[in-house]
Parts: structure tokens; C-alpha cells; sequence
């Protein structure tokens, strides 16, 4: 009995002789060793289940990126994919700009003001700042930090209210190409292992794929929008967001008005028979600067054919449509455009119209700007015309 108690699963009686003592040492030897060759193989057994589930997993995923062009439900969907297999309690997803990182999507709080998070989308990592960030971009490896305190070769904590303890940052590489890097962050100490980094790194991996095509959709679908000289909205893509703005303010007729302009710039063909195609492409491209530069974040700008441009003014009324056209003529028309060492002076016409209740199209709506933009030619031009 006290045998037992001290741990023994045998016993012999005395008196007992030395070959029965050897065959139980033996069998029991002897079972040992099945116990721990089941033990094996039972693991062994668990590893290529969780593999075969992994590769399950890898399939479906490959399968839900590759059902979607759009780049913003590629990245949230790695996010919530993570989100399955890893405990964490914050990540973002950046994708590489030039040398930098920017941030395209998080989830979690991922700062030590949670409310900070709101506006954490989109922002701009420097790597000559991070030199967590700056290494993964190097090396194109997965970098652990069990205690954030204690690291000094990447410093991700830089104050002492910093709260983050493990950090876990996994490059996006696709065809020997960083995309973009994967950061999880987590409070607790050593939260994250080389196991989990080879997740990620799997997962990351085919999202690298879905990344690369949609950023060649988004490019394709960016071509199809904006005007190859100017860089502006094409005229069929501003028609279909003015066309949804006008739609807005008539549905909602308490609103501040709209205006419409039309803006052609004076001479042109001069400036092309006189200087070349050449320099007159760099005084299209010139005054289609001058423009974004002068509108407002919330006017649509596009260009409309030739030399002309136009123009709508979301809440801008009669007042404020002409004070808006005073500054782009007065933009355009004050310093020179210099090309090959050639500076000239080009002025615009520019017709105004203001939606009224009378008018129930877009198309009325910029028929009543072109014919300001006629008043405004017919006048001796470089003037406004508002109807």
C-alpha cells in the first residue's frame, strides 16, 4: 500500500527470484514503450488533421478572396479569417506605398485611446520611423515580440502608458514582392508563436494574389474613369456623379442650391497652331490643376471634350457659384505656363448656370451653362456669364 501511494503500478512478494523481477522490469519496459509510440503517433495524428483542416481552410479562403475584385473586402475578409484561427486583441492590414506602409483596414483597438481608431483607417506609417515595419519590408519575414517593455531593437512601445505587450508582424509577399504587412497586437505577454506566424504567413500569402488583382481591377477601373491628359473625370464618369448629386437635390428641394459651370479655355487653337500639340496638352494639363487646386473637396470637376471643362457645385447659389468662377479665372489667368522654356498667358470663358424649379435634368441644367458659356465667348471673352 505505501508502494502505491509513492507512485508504483507493481509489486513483487518476497521471496522472489531475479528472473521474474527481470521480465516484469521488461514488460513493463515494453509497455512504456507503446505508450509513448501512441503517444506519437497520436500527435502525429492531430498535426496532419490540423494540416489537412488548414489546407481545407487555405481552399475556402482562396476561393472567398477570389470571389471579389474590390481590394477594401479582400482585407477585411483576412482580417475575420484571423480572427478564426489566432487570439488577438487588435490588427491592421497595410499595404505598401513607395517605401512606407498605409493603413487600409483594422480591426480591434489597436491604440491606447480606442476612440483614436475611428479615424486610424488610412493613415501613413514612415518605415524610417518604424523599425518594426522597415525590417519585415527588408527581410520579408514574420518578426514576434513577446514583451513589448523589454524590446529595444524595434521600440514599438516608445511611452510608459503604452499597454501592448505582444506584437505579431507578418509581410504580405507575393511573387518575391511585399505588398503589404500584417500587425496583430495583443496584451498579454508572448501571445503569439512561430505556429501562428506560419498561419499568417499562409493566409497573407493568398491574399498577396487577391491583392495584386485587385489593385490591377482598381487600375483598370481607374482608366475607365479619368481622362488619360487632364487626370480629371472623364465626361462620361462626372456625368454619372453628377447625375446622382442633381438627383439628390431635387428629391430633397429644401437643400442650398446647385450650379453648373462651363469653362473653355480662350484661344486654344492659337496656342496649338502657334507652340504645337505639345505645349497645348501642357496647358490643358495646367488649368485642369488649377482647377482641383481652386474647387472645393465636394464639387465635381471632369472634362468635358477639347478645351472645355466642367464643373458642378454641390450647395452653391447664384453668389457663391460666380465668387468660385471669379477665383478659378483669376488662378488661371495670373501666372504663366511655362513649357520647353516657352511662357504664355491663357485666360478662360466661363458660364454659369443655377438649377432653378423649372429645370428637371441634368442635361437642362448644363444646356443653360453652355449657353452662359456662348455669352461669355460672344462678350470678348475671358469674362463670367451666369443665367
Amino acid at each position: 500500500t505505501t508502494g502505491f501511494k509513492a507512485g508504483a503500478n507493481d509489486y513483487i512478494s518476497k521471496p522472489f527470484d531475479r528472473g521474474e523481477l527481470l521480465t516484469r522490469v521488461g514488460t513493463l519496459l515494453a509497455f512504456k514503450h507503446s505508450v509513448e509510440t501512441a503517444i506519437v503517433n497520436a500527435r502525429n495524428l492531430e498535426a496532419e488533421i490540423n494540416r489537412r483542416t488548414f489546407a481545407e481552410t487555405l481552399g475556402e479562403f482562396s476561393k472567398t478572396l477570389t470571389s471579389t475584385l474590390e481590394l477594401n473586402e479582400v482585407l477585411e475578409r483576412l482580417l475575420e479569417k484571423l480572427d478564426n484561427f489566432i487570439l488577438f486583441d487588435a490588427g491592421i492590414v497595410m499595404l505598401k506605398e513607395g517605401n512606407n506602409c498605409r493603413v487600409v483596414s483594422n480591426i480591434g483597438c489597436f491604440s491606447d485611446n480606442c476612440n483614436y481608431n475611428k479615424d486610424f483607417g488610412n493613415t501613413l506609417i514612415e518605415s524610417e520611423n518604424s523599425p518594426l515595419i522597415q525590417t519585415v519590408l527588408i527581410n520579408q519575414i514574420p518578426i514576434i515580440i513577446g514583451d513589448a517593455k523589454q524590446d529595444n531593437k524595434y521600440c514599438v512601445c516608445k511611452n510608459d502608458i503604452c499597454d501592448k505587450k505582444s506584437f505579431l508582424a507578418v509581410p504580405i509577399v507575393y511573387d518575391n514582392e511585399v505588398l503589404g504587412i500584417v500587425l496583430l497586437q495583443d496584451k498579454k505577454k508572448n501571445a503569439f508563436s512561430e505556429y501562428d506566424a506560419e498561419i499568417i504567413y499562409n493566409l497573407a500569402a493568398q491574399s498577396g494574389i487577391a491583392i495584386k488583382n485587385a489593385k490591377l481591377f482598381a487600375e483598370i477601373k481607374k482608366l475607365a474613369t479619368i481622362d488619360d491628359l487632364t487626370r480629371l473625370n472623364n465626361r462620361r464618369h462626372f456625368f454619372e456623379l453628377a447625375e446622382r448629386e442633381f438627383k439628390l437635390f431635387k428629391r430633397y428641394n429644401n437643400l442650398e442650391s446647385l450650379s453648373m459651370i462651363m469653362l473653355d479655355v480662350d484661344d486654344f487653337k492659337k496656342v496649338n497652331d502657334t507652340y504645337g500639340h505639345y505645349m497645348g496638352d501642357d496647358v490643358l494639363r495646367t488649368v485642369a490643376e488649377k482647377c482641383t487646386e481652386t474647387l472645393r473637396e465636394t464639387d465635381i470637376i471632369g472634362r468635358y471634350g477639347g478645351e472645355e471643362y466642367v464643373v458642378l457645385l454641390p450647395y452653391a447659389g447664384k453668389q457663391e457659384s460666380q465668387k468660385v468662377a471669379e477665383r478659378l479665372k483669376k488662378n488661371i489667368s495670373e501666372q504663366p505656363i511655362i513649357f520647353n522654356g516657352i511662357s504664355i498667358y491663357v485666360t478662360v470663358s466661363i458660364g454659369i448656370a443655377v438649377l432653378e424649379d423649372s429645370i428637371n435634368t441634368l442635361e437642362e441644367l448644363l444646356k443653360k451653362a453652355d449657353i452662359a458659356l456662348y455669352e461669355a465667348k460672344k462678350k470678348g471673352k475671358n469674362r463670367i456669364v451666369v443665367i
